[in-house]
């Protein structure tokens, strides 16, 4: 059976999704889980082959941060604390401490791939913490993906 949209056209509309996402995307940096690295300083050379140690040598971890560059949109939501205080009667609950509201970022395909083991992301000097699962999105099949953050306090 034919479809309505052939793969020409299937493939010039994901091409305008993908120009929309070029022309908005901005830089973002993502901080990925520390890697430990275990140093082994020795003046000599004494090792051990039966029980593979080294005898004369000093360890020492130390953990090396991983930064990773890339590319996403960013939504912010602005207007949350106005939605939920907005007098009336959520007026006495103002004193509750609430957060700046929360962020969705958009990433492609290669962005979404350094995504894994994430502890922070920041952009516009802001540090935020991943809050939901990724979120697959796409007319004809995956190519983009949500990701929604809360700011770190």
């Amino acid at each position: 059976m034919a479809g309505f949209i052939n793969a020409s056209e299937i493939s010039n509309i994901k091409s305008v999704f993908q120009s929309l996402h070029d022309t908005f995307k901005r830089k973002i940096i993502i901080h990925k889980t520390a890697k430990n690295e275990i140093l082994i300083s020795s003046k000599i050379n004494n090792n051990n082959p039966l029980f593979n140690v080294n005898s004369s040598g000093k360890k020492t971890v130390q953990n090396i941060p991983v930064y990773l560059e890339t590319y996403a949109r960013i939504y912010y939501k602005t207007d949350q604390i106005k939605e939920l205080f907005d007098g009336g009667d959520n007026a006495a609950y103002l004193s509750v401490p609430i957060s700046d509201g929360e962020i969705k970022i958009v990433l492609d395909e290669q962005a979404y791939s350094l995504l894994a083991n994430v502890e922070k992301v920041e952009f516009d000097g802001i540090k935020c913490r991943t809050k939901s699962d990724t979120a697959v999105k796409g007319l004809f099949g995956p190519q983009f993906y949500h990701v929604y953050l809360s700011r770190e306090q």
